[in-house]
Parts: C-alpha cells; sequence; structure tokens
C-alpha cells in the first residue's frame, strides 16, 4: 500500500472497548454496555476514515494489550501494525511510542479515538506544519489535545502534566515554551468524554 506521507508515522492510541473500562464518565447515561459499544464505533470510525485515507502508514497502540478482537480485526482489514501501549500513565506511553516510532520514521503524529471530528484534510495539515515547526498539537475544546506531532522525542512534554483535565494543552504549550520548541497549534476539535458532548 502506497501512502503519501511514507516518512510519517500516525499513532491511533485505542482502548479494547470492555464494558466498564471505557467511556466511563458516559456510563451514568448510557449504561457501561452502551457506552462501550459507542466508544467501539466512534473509535472504527475514525481507524476506517484515516486508513483509507492512505496518507501515512498507521500503528494501532493498543491498551491494555493487542490480543483484543477489536484490535485483530482491524489490523487485519486495513493491514496495520498492532503495539501494546507502555507505561505507567498516559504520558510514559505516549512518549515510549514517539520513541519507537522515530526509530524508523522522520515525522510522527499520535491522536486518539475520542475525537469522532478527525479528518484526512486534519491530519495532513498537521504533517505539513511539521516542516516548518518542531511541534503540532490539535487543542481539544475541553482544555486537552486530540494530537500532537513533532519530529523528535521531547520527554519534557509527556511529564509532570495532570492527564484528562481541562489544563492538559496549557501545561504543554507552557513546556514547549520553556524549552524553546517551535510549535503550531490547529483548529480545536470536540472530544467525546461527558454525557454533554453527546
Amino acid at each position: 500500500m502506497s501512502h503519501r506521507y511514507p516518512d510519517t508515522a500516525l499513532l491511533v492510541f485505542a482502548k479494547a472497548p470492555e464494558p466498564g473500562k471505557v467511556k466511563t464518565r458516559l456510563i451514568p447515561l448510557l449504561g457501561k454496555v452502551a457506552a462501550s459499544e459507542f466508544y467501539s464505533k466512534m473509535a472504527s470510525d475514525i481507524i476506517s476514515r484515516l486508513a483509507e485515507s492512505k496518507l501515512c502508514p498507521m500503528i494501532l497502540y493498543c491498551h491494555p494489550d493487542t490480543t483484543h478482537l477489536f484490535f485483530e480485526q482491524h489490523a487485519k482489514k486495513f493491514n496495520l501494525k498492532l503495539r501494546s501501549q507502555q507505561g505507567m500513565n498516559l504520558g510514559e506511553r505516549m512518549f515510549h511510542a514517539v520513541k519507537w516510532a522515530l526509530d524508523s520514521s522522520s515525522k510522527v503524529i499520535i491522536i486518539g479515538t475520542d475525537c469522532p471530528s478527525y479528518s484526512a484534510h486534519y491530519i495532513e495539515e498537521a504533517v505539513n506544519q511539521l516542516d516548518k515547526y518542531a511541534v503540532v498539537v490539535g487543542p481539544a475544546t475541553d482544555g486537552g489535545y486530540v494530537l500532537i506531532g513533532m519530529k523528535q522525542a521531547h520527554h519534557q512534554l509527556f511529564s509532570d502534566i495532570e492527564w484528562g483535565t481541562n489544563t492538559v494543552l496549557q501545561a504543554t504549550v507552557t513546556k514547549i515554551k520553556e524549552n524553546k520548541l517551535s510549535y503550531f497549534l490547529l483548529s480545536p476539535l470536540n472530544d467525546i468524554d461527558e454525557p454533554g458532548d453527546l
């Protein structure tokens, strides 16, 4: 399969869609099973849309491991590599993934599976902005971010951040500035985390 940007790794962080373990903040509204089904559908749509765009080689970063049928089905359908997330928190897991990907790619972009608005155009803009900037960030409207891209593994951007809070974006931008890195902010997108987001 030929990609438009073969030297950029697109890492998609995803969780196994187990009832009670995903979209926990939606459980009071939807219940455990419906919340996991919603997550599964949203993640599948994101993976399918971006894999079919053939923009860049995509790797599914799976939590807790790669064995869930959801991961295996998507890997088979779209010829994707699977890797297990490694680390005690989200920051460690993202840093490990970036470091690994940059061994064989010149750029790396990480996205999650909570933002149904991702488009190939959005990812492509991030890839292109990395020609000019050290770091690209896609803000989430809730104060986090939906995308981060870089050409070097900057450990500082993934440490001492309160993940899952509305200060993630601001803390990340502060660290980017402290380390004198150039950066570009993409347009903000919505994450689906809370009942109000639906």
